[in-house]
């Protein structure tokens, strides 16, 4: 079950970087959704390439690890969602709105800061495993 999570986790995180590498403009950084974006898409990018390499890997891989690939996975893709509502030009423009609108996206980015930590520490404790020949 853990391998068939991580590696839904890895084609989501996938899609959603592919579609910005391929498919769509580089995310302009001047701009506070392309600075937003691109720091998603590069939590997304080093995240996608850990749950390769761990499925690459010999080891055993649990429920609670690879359910935050899988958090990171969905959280990304909603903030992908909130980064275009916030970013979008309103017919009658509310200043309320617009902060609702960034203070959520404010929260995701640092919800994905926290899982892609998470994973950072867990590929640091992957490699002393893979090294130590475990």
């Amino acid at each position: 079950m853990s391998k068939t999570m991580l590696q839904n986790a890895e084609r989501h995180l996938n899609s959603l970087v592919g579609r910005y590498q391929f498919f769509m403009p580089e995310p302009d950084v001047s701009t506070r959704r392309g600075r937003s974006l691109a720091h998603l898409l590069a939590q997304c990018d080093f995240a996608r390439e850990v749950a390769h390499r761990v499925l690459a890997q010999p080891v055993e891989i649990n429920d609670a690890r690879a359910r935050v690939f899988l958090e990171l996975a969905d959280l990304a893709l909603e903030t992908d969602h909130l980064l275009t509502l916030a970013a979008r030009q309103r017919l009658i423009p509310s200043p309320s709105n617009e902060e609702q609108r960034w203070a959520e996206v404010d929260q995701a980015v640092r919800r994905c800061n926290e899982l892609t930590g998470r994973i950072a520490a867990m590929t640091q404790n992957l490699t002393r495993l893979v090294f130590a020949g475990v």
